[in-house]
């Protein structure tokens, strides 16, 4: 998907930046900085990390103040989507209070 964005989008748009994130681990060493961004957009991903309230204080981190994060999600489990992802093991990935992954 980095890759793909990336060769669609930097020749319009220079001012991006394009870089892979595990967002549940160390984020300076990953080469990110503590309130660098100005905007995180999060489709469909943090609700597959192990603790989402840690995954969320990451992304605290990474925003500059008054930063937005743009994030959709599934809010209500649905049969298909268990079906479908649920064969899959990051799906059953979290490791905090949550019943169920979304």
């Amino acid at each position: 998907f980095l890759d793909r964005a990336k060769s669609t989008f930097s020749k319009s748009y220079n001012f991006l930046s394009f870089q892979k994130l595990d967002i549940e681990g160390d984020l300076l060493t990953q080469g990110f900085n503590y309130n660098q961004c100005d905007i995180i957009v999060a489709v469909n991903v943090l609700h597959v990390t192990k603790d989402l309230s840690f995954t969320l204080g990451n992304v605290s981190k990474l925003l500059k103040p008054g930063g937005l994060l743009i994030m959709k999600e599934l809010v209500e489990p649905l049969f298909w989507v268990d079906l479908t992802f649920g064969l899959l093991k990051g799906w059953w990935n979290f490791k905090d209070s949550r019943q169920h992954p979304l």
